[in-house]
């Protein structure tokens, strides 16, 4: 019979914590599980919930106040984008240990010890989805219901697209999720586009639709692809990275841009801080450019 992986490795294929029924699953026992605690390579969260001293502690959190990660902060613990939120997302069952969704206090030090800035936000499980493989986030299709339903229709938007993107989930199981939503939201299904890299090119295409511009996400020129593609002329990069600390990217990235300008495009590369910070600026320098008629030029 194979031996079952040490607690402490389980705990951490678990995502660095896990319920005791996991554990004694795995084929440990209850003493095995009191040695390891007694020795420090396991923390008691809360009654039958075990965790790893160097557990990420949003995942802690979250499980400690009886609920799970959710919303925007099980986004983030799959690689979504979740745009500025930085709150603690935790989800329940409708009607379970908080009375309605939004923004709660609790007497508890997971929700007293948060950093000044940071937020408990509750969400109530959305009925109808499958549970997930990690006892301590919700499923994907789960976590993105719960942003549709409480977040502004851009960062929802951005989350999806990212989720798309990475392969998280695919077009059948997009619809199948705004199937279960109400219809108001499920107009939105028609603007979203997982070819996007990041949400700050979701948050420029849409607004550029909203404008009535013909939009392209990752077009090819020259050999490779460029964010967005406005008319036939117009390239809008969205850069998330601060080139100027890699000189190998810097002058790539330059490079790049001249050989664009050579065959006819105009370039306007916008940074993550122009996007999230300043977007009257990013609006003036787009406009500017449709206005003398740059996203219509003819190109090589």
């Amino acid at each position: 019979m194979q031996r079952p992986l040490p607690i402490d490795q389980l705990v951490r294929a678990s995502g660095g914590i896990a319920p005791r029924r996991q554990i004694l699953d795995a084929g440990h026992t209850p003493k095995a599980l009191a040695w390891n605690v007694g020795q420090g390579r396991l923390v008691r969260v809360r009654r039958a919930w075990y965790a790893l001293p160097d557990a990420e502690p949003d995942r802690v959190n979250a499980v400690r106040l009886g609920g799970r990660l959710g919303s925007f902060s099980a986004a983030a613990s799959y690689g979504i984008w979740r745009g500025l939120d930085r709150d603690l997302h935790v989800s329940w069952k409708p009607h379970g240990n908080v009375a309605k969704p939004g923004r709660v206090q609790f007497d508890f030090p997971a929700s007293r010890d948060l950093p000044p800035g940071r937020s408990v936000i509750s969400h109530w499980r959305v009925d109808g989805f499958a549970e997930g493989p990690d006892a301590w986030r919700e499923s994907v299709p789960q976590t993105l219901a719960q942003i549709l339903l409480s977040a502004e229709q851009t960062a929802a938007a951005c989350s999806c697209d990212s989720a798309l993107n990475r392969g998280l989930l695919d077009v059948f199981q997009l619809f199948e999720l705004f199937e279960r939503l109400p219809r108001r939201l499920r107009r939105l299904r028609l603007r979203l586009d997982g070819r996007a890299d990041s949400g700050l090119e979701t948050i420029v295409r849409l607004w550029l639709v909203s404008i009535g511009l013909d939009v392209r996400s990752q077009v090819m020129i020259g050999g490779r692809a460029v964010d967005l593609l406005v008319g036939t002329s117009l390239v809008i990069e969205t850069d998330g990275r601060e080139w100027h600390s890699d000189e190998e990217r810097f002058n790539s990235d330059r490079i790049r841009t001249a050989q664009l300008q050579s065959l006819g495009y105009t370039v306007i590369k916008l940074s993550y801080v122009m996007i999230m910070f300043n977007w009257p600026l990013v609006e003036a320098v787009v406009r500017s450019a449709l206005q003398s008629g740059r996203h219509l030029d003819a190109v090589r």
